[in-house]
């Protein structure tokens, strides 16, 4: 069967907490940056996350998220059909209105206006959970690491970017973010295209998904 693509391209990549997600994102799109200035192209490639699609938490739920007591890997706290529609807006060539959310407070400090663009990538944890969300990606992308990586990666993560206690980071994990990857996250590791072992230190992935979307991007030209 002969699949007809379509602009934009986008672009969804899920997995768990600090499994290198957004090293990947940023590698391919320095991968497809050079690779279009190699051919005299110029790509416009936009860059989103999850995180700005939670839902505002309360003064009681921030104070809470602050001691490692929330639990922010529940797909309730996503609004995914805000994220529906951004997405539908972008795929019809509108401009959209993008929050932008603080990891230290917990909350949204205004938005960015975003344009249109032919790549769109966005990344989070929940990405691939909800089906009208998966629908409108043209790629889908789970990054794998082993658990202890990844809550290693997160301990120094929080401590250094966002000022976290290290109890509180280890108390969150253990008590809502592993169940919560066991429970949501990984099962949707399913409804991927493509699956990266070894999270950010796979660079013969992120090359190969590169050149992929390369050459797909070359067929609208």
């Amino acid at each position: 069967m002969k699949h007809t693509l379509k602009l934009p391209l986008i672009i969804g990549v899920a997995g768990g907490t600090s499994c290198g997600k957004s090293t990947i994102v940023e590698r391919i799109i320095e991968n497809l940056d050079a690779n279009a200035k190699q051919s005299g192209r110029q790509i416009e490639i936009v860059h989103l996350s999850l995180h700005s699609f939670y839902r505002e938490l309360s003064n009681d739920e921030k104070n809470l998220a602050k001691e490692g007591k929330f639990n922010f890997d529940h797909p309730d706290q996503i609004n995914f059909e805000l994220l529906v529609d951004t997405l539908q807006k972008m795929i019809d060539g509108k401009s959209v209105e993008i929050s932008k959310y603080d990891m230290i407070s917990s909350s949204m400090i205004g938005t960015d206006k975003v344009e249109p663009a032919k790549v769109i990538i966005i990344e989070g944890i929940l990405l691939l959970y909800d089906e009208r969300v998966r629908k409108l990606l043209s790629t889908k992308l789970f990054v794998e690491k082993n658990a202890e990586s990844r809550l290693r990666n997160r301990i120094d993560t929080y401590m250094r970017d966002y000022h976290r206690n290290p109890l509180s980071i280890i108390r969150q994990y253990t008590e809502f973010v592993k169940p919560a990857f066991e429970e949501f996250c990984r099962p949707t590791k399913k409804y991927a295209d493509v699956i990266i072992p070894r999270g950010a230190d796979n660079h013969v992935a992120t090359d190969l998904i590169a050149k992929n979307l390369q050459q797909k991007m070359i067929l609208f030209n």
